[in-house]
């Protein structure tokens, strides 16, 4: 856990990503970015580096999580798209 963002009145767990894909530490540079995300279980801030380009895409073009991919990084990606 990163820390606790307020959204909106509602407090929202934050989860360092680096940290749970066990990625080095961020270096110094631009602060990161929070991306809140709906789950079943309420909302839930993903920190991470940058966002690009955000993209809808089909539902079916979602492929299996390439061979290459290891450690804790593989058993969270349930797929991945090109």
């Amino acid at each position: 856990v990163y820390g606790l963002i307020n959204l909106r009145g509602q407090i929202v767990t934050a989860l360092d990503l680096r940290r749970r894909l066990e990625l080095p530490d961020r270096p110094p540079g631009p602060p990161p970015v929070d991306v809140v995300v709906r789950t079943d279980d309420g909302p839930v801030s993903l920190v991470v580096d940058e966002i690009g380009d955000v993209l809808e895409v089909p539902a079916e073009a979602c492929e299996p999580p390439p061979e290459t991919l290891r450690g804790a990084a593989r058993e969270l990606i349930r797929g991945a798209y090109k």
